[in-house]
């Protein structure tokens, strides 16, 4: 019976091993965040959270992929500001 639990274990462990990160092929690419206010009037992403246009929001200000605040939040051009960039 030891041997059979032996064999199981190792089995399993060698299973799930192939299923861990294992380096750059695995690894996660981490997307470019931006900036982006949720008022109503706000149209523009900012790269830099210290940018001169997001003193302007009237609500809420939050940190997202730049690819969710184009297609989710609809703020598809960039901060035009030199300060942003």
């Amino acid at each position: 019976m030891k041997p059979f639990l032996i064999v199981a274990s190792l089995a399993a462990v060698l299973a799930f091993a192939e299923l861990a990160p294992t380096g750059k092929d695995n690894s996660v690419v981490k997307e470019p965040r931006v900036w982006i206010c949720l008022g109503p009037s706000a149209y523009a992403h900012h790269v830099n959270r210290q940018c001169r246009g997001l003193n302007q929001c009237s609500r809420a200000i939050i940190s997202t992929t730049r690819d969710s605040a184009i297609n989710y939040y609809d703020r598809e051009q960039p901060c035009r500001m030199k300060a942003c960039n």
